[in-house]
């Protein structure tokens, strides 16, 4: 039998280089990057706090559990809390699609109601509108009525109440002339010649405007020129029948005042009463408007309010396809994300060093078999001689 010879170790037997070191350390980062990836999409917490987390957790992750020291456990937990809320949202997101997509025949009936409960708001609305606008029509009619009622009863006022504006006039200037002119020269009170002559001159003024006997505002001048102690009987006479004519006058003008007083008090009590006829008027035209115009916006705010629950309606049935796809895409990413970042999460969590390995035990070493030149001959049977070929003998 030929001698065994002992083959040289093949260099894939060779101690590991450290670049297969590197290669070894490779699955740990991968799952690292999809753990990472999977904190970036926990949207419920601030870009920056992801940022933080995910840039801690392959410096905790990569320590075994029990050489982690406080911060970096700390870290873990954050990490852990963190990807349940991911995986919740996820979990979240498919109870909500599935509910839609089961609930499809309620959430049609309810919204084809609310879309008619619109519409029926909106035409109740509508109808509201249009008897408010003949409301403001029929006020603004009656403003214009009551302006021109007023301008009328302003017109009637300003002529009835002419000739007696003019009545009083007159009656005043002839007070005033008699009070500040006549009696002042008749008794001889005015002292300066200058002053004498110009109410001497006021005096003839009123006597002409009232059409009084010239002969008489003649002699008048010529007495109120004179000294009290001048004057004659003539003169005396003259000054008693001026007075008197003046006071006549005056009392007369009184009466035609005192005659048209109570026409006067009605023509101002219509002035009055149209007045506040105008000014209701205009109020109840305000409010019209006022109410037409939040009548409008509700109006607008119902159409808006039916064209939403009808565009609701007609949405639906993409709404619903659209929910189908989300749960089904939901859930493969949850199981996704299940068997991916959080398996490998779990994995590096509980990550602890591997029991030593048992000692191999030795192979007991062969003994080393004789050649047949060494063995000592032997008898061979007959019956194996018979057997063997002729080639067995060939040398």
């Amino acid at each position: 039998m030929p001698k065994q010879v002992m083959k040289r170790p093949s260099a894939k037997a060779a101690p590991s280089s450290p670049k297969a070191k590197r290669a070894k350390a490779d699955p740990i980062a991968k799952k690292c990057k999809s753990i990472y990836e999977a904190v970036m999409e926990a949207d419920e917490l601030p870009r920056s706090v992801r940022e933080m987390v995910g840039t801690m957790l392959m410096v905790s992750l990569n320590e075994l559990t029990e050489d982690r020291h406080a911060y970096q456990a700390q870290v873990v937990e954050m990490v852990a809390t963190t990807l349940k809320g991911v995986e919740a949202g996820m979990q979240q997101a498919i109870h909500d699609a599935a509910t839609l997509v089961s609930n499809g025949d309620v959430e049609k009936a309810s919204r084809e109601a609310n879309s008619a409960s619109a519409l029926s708001n909106l035409e109740t609305k509508n109808e509201e509108v249009k008897v408010k606008k003949a409301a403001l029509d029929d006020a603004k009619a009656a403003t214009k009525e009551a302006k021109q009622n007023y301008s009328t009863a302003q017109l009637n006022q300003a002529e009835g109440d002419k000739e007696l504006d003019t009545a009083a006039a007159k009656k005043e200037r002839l007070e005033a002339t008699l009070r500040d002119d006549f009696l002042p020269l008749k008794d001889g009170s005015v002292a300066e010649k200058p002053t004498a002559k110009k109410m001497i001159a006021s005096l003839k003024a009123v006597g002409m405007e009232h059409h009084m006997d010239a002969s008489m505002m003649l002699a008048i001048g010529v007495t109120l020129g004179k000294e009290v102690s001048a004057r004659g009987t003539f003169d005396n006479t003259a000054l008693q029948h001026f007075e008197e004519d003046l006071l006549r006058r005056v009392a007369e003008i009184a009466s035609t005042i005192e005659s048209g007083a109570s026409a006067k008090s009605a023509r101002a009590a219509a002035v009055q009463v149209a007045l506040e006829t105008l000014e209701a008027a205009q109020a109840r035209q305000s409010e019209s408007s006022s109410s037409l115009q939040q009548s409008k916006d509700e109006q607008k705010a119902c159409e808006s309010a039916w064209k939403a629950a009808d565009e609701a309606v007609q949405a639906l049935a993409p709404e619903l396809e659209n929910a189908a796809d989300t749960r089904d895409s939901a859930q493969y990413k949850l199981e996704s994300f299940q068997a991916g970042a959080l398996a490998d999460f779990s994995e590096l969590k509980e990550r602890v060093a591997p029991p030593p390995a048992p000692p191999t035990p030795e192979e007991p070493v062969a003994p080393e078999k004789q050649s047949p030149s060494a063995q000592s001959p032997a008898v061979r049977s007959p019956v194996a001689s018979m057997e063997q070929s002729p080639a067995d003998f060939v040398v």
